[in-house]
């Protein structure tokens, strides 16, 4: 993860939502201090900083869709298919 990349962040809000986030500063330890890139969310525009278990970069999308069961389990399906639609978005 480098500045400029594309990740997603954990928002604050209580639950587990995760929203895109343009990277302005990248820690070594994998956390980053991000500007909110996702448009109609309340909090789109604004600087966090995101400690390393809130942030995920493509690859640990990846790394998700590969350890999700066999295909043939229903809420897996949707879960992997999830998840590949946000690889695009991720850099």
């Amino acid at each position: 993860m480098q500045s400029g990349d594309t990740v997603q962040v954990q928002q604050r809000n209580g639950g587990l939502h995760w929203v895109y986030a343009k990277v302005i500063t990248a820690n070594a330890d994998g956390s980053a201090f991000v500007q909110i890139n996702h448009p109609g969310n309340i909090i789109d525009g604004e600087m966090q900083f995101f400690g390393a278990d809130q942030v995920r970069d493509k690859a640990a999308v990846q790394k998700k869709i590969d350890a999700l069961p066999p295909l043939s389990a229903g809420a897996a399906l949707a879960e992997k298919r999830s998840l590949q639609s946000q690889l695009e978005w991720l850099s």
